[in-house]
């Protein structure tokens, strides 16, 4: 806008003002005092009522954000705790599976030394194992990221290896079976041992399993070392991950897997 046309707006409002003020409705005493004190009352009534809505307002509005915060904290706590529940549990299921093997194999190397049976080869001492699980244990990547989130991603790893070789040994042991099963429906080779002992084992059966019960006998020898290690790499692993969630958790009482047993289990969530 140019000055001219500036000066025009001021000269045009000047004369409406002043138009007004000549007006047949004009009073004088509009803007008496008493007008003037009773108009700036009201305004600074109406805006303390504003400011002090406002305030109220913004306190309603904070209560309910702080009260769906927490609620949304609450809700993401439960989910995370039911998340760490599920590892643990997992985990104490692997543990418990690699325990009964080591058990079994332990129980038939017993037996055997009971029967006077000590030297012979250790896969006709160990009979073929029954009760494995129909299925292996697999954790998942969205419940493990909790203890990324907690700062312990090595735990997650070891465990994550822990489950793969478990599922791996089930399959080993399944091999097992399958090869003990198979000498054990040669007579000539349990039999005559049976009845006689090893030195009694016809030329023939001797000729036919020898090499066998030798590759077999090692087979065995090598899974069961890796059994023991790994039932002691789970103990590391669930006191690792129980100090974890306890941290994560601010809860010193987060139930702890030893032994494959639960600790603490009157912590256990209920439904």
């Amino acid at each position: 806008m140019t000055h001219e046309m500036l000066g025009v707006a001021c000269r045009l409002f000047r004369t409406e003002i002043l138009g007004l003020c000549q007006a047949p409705w004009y009073r004088s005493d509009i803007f008496s005092v008493e007008n003037i004190m009773l108009f700036s009352s009201t305004l600074i009534g109406a805006i303390v009522g504003a400011v002090v809505a406002g305030v109220i307002q913004y306190k309603i509005s904070r209560q309910q954000f702080e009260a769906e915060a927490a609620v949304t904290e609450k809700q993401r706590l439960e989910v995370e705790r039911a998340k760490a529940f599920k590892i643990t549990f997992q985990l104490q299921s692997i543990m418990n599976s690699q325990r009964d093997l080591e058990h079994a194999i332990a129980e038939s190397f017993t037996e055997a030394a009971a029967a006077g049976l000590g030297g012979w080869p250790s896969c006709l001492k160990v009979k073929p194992i029954s009760g494995l699980p129909q299925g292996s244990e697999r954790f998942e990547a969205e419940d493990m990221y909790i203890l990324v989130a907690a700062g312990n991603p090595v735990v997650s790893n070891a465990a994550s290896l822990l489950a793969n070789r478990w599922s791996s040994m089930i399959e080993v042991v399944k091999d097992f079976n399958r090869s003990r099963e198979e000498m054990s429906s040669d007579p000539d080779l349990f039999a005559s041992a049976q009845m006689h002992g090893l030195d009694w084992i016809s030329p023939e059966a001797r000729e036919r399993w020898e090499g066998k019960v030798i590759t077999l006998s090692r087979y065995l020898e090598s899974f069961h070392s890796a059994l023991k290690t790994d039932i002691a790499e789970g103990e590391k692993i669930a006191a690792d991950l129980g100090k974890t969630l306890k941290a994560y958790f601010k809860d010193p009482n987060f139930p702890t897997l030893q032994g494959g047993q639960l600790l603490a289990p009157d912590r256990l969530p209920r439904s």
